[in-house]
């Protein structure tokens, strides 16, 4: 929270075509490029699948560059900008689920502050597991803030990190009050 009990960390929630990634590729946009007397962002546009990837890139890719975001992909692609250089088999579990963010949050940690985000903002949210926003959230700047867009109905939707970006013990389920929540409720997509 900031100042006056504003909240910093935001979460859209609605169906399928409901506009959430359009509003994650815009606010990606926006806070890259400054807007009402506020300056550019270093910004994070991160994603689930590749598939979703390669769209945020494509729609990102028509921007001015100083108008894209500093980071466009999955959250493992994350890990590769990082220096994560072995992978495991997709169906290991334990390293997909514990061993990659524990490795990403020590890498995070060690981030310069140049190389930290103002902003990051995640689409397809609600696929994310538990244990990948702490990496997140400790790659924001000490002013940084998050914002997320998922499918209402899942069974992480309400596994939003605390709004702190230097935590030394991570909830795996914070309370629903530590994240402003806004329902996309009209339907925009075209398809």
């Amino acid at each position: 929270r900031q100042g006056g009990g504003r909240t910093r960390h935001r979460q859209v929630r609605g169906g399928a075509g409901s506009g959430k990634t359009v509003l994650a590729l815009t606010q990606a946009k926006e806070l890259t490029r400054g807007r009402n007397g506020i300056g550019p962002k270093r910004v994070a546009l991160v994603c689930y699948s590749l598939g979703l990837s390669e769209y945020l890139k494509r729609a990102i890719g028509t921007a001015p560059r100083r108008h894209r975001p500093s980071f466009v992909g999955p959250f493992e692609e994350l890990a590769r900008s990082w220096g994560v250089t072995e992978f495991a088999e997709r169906d290991d579990s334990d390293f997909w689920g514990r061993r990659l963010p524990l490795q990403m949050a020590e890498l995070a940690r060690s981030l310069p502050e140049r190389d930290r985000f103002d902003a990051i903002i995640v689409d397809e949210a609600q696929d994310f597991a538990d244990e990948w926003w702490q990496p997140l959230m400790l790659s924001l700047r000490a002013t940084g803030v998050l914002r997320r867009a998922g499918a209402p109905g899942s069974s992480r939707e309400d596994s939003v990190p605390l709004p702190r970006p230097r935590l030394q013990s991570w909830p795996s389920r914070p309370s629903p009050n530590q994240t402003r929540r806004r329902p996309a409720t009209t339907r925009s997509r075209s398809t």
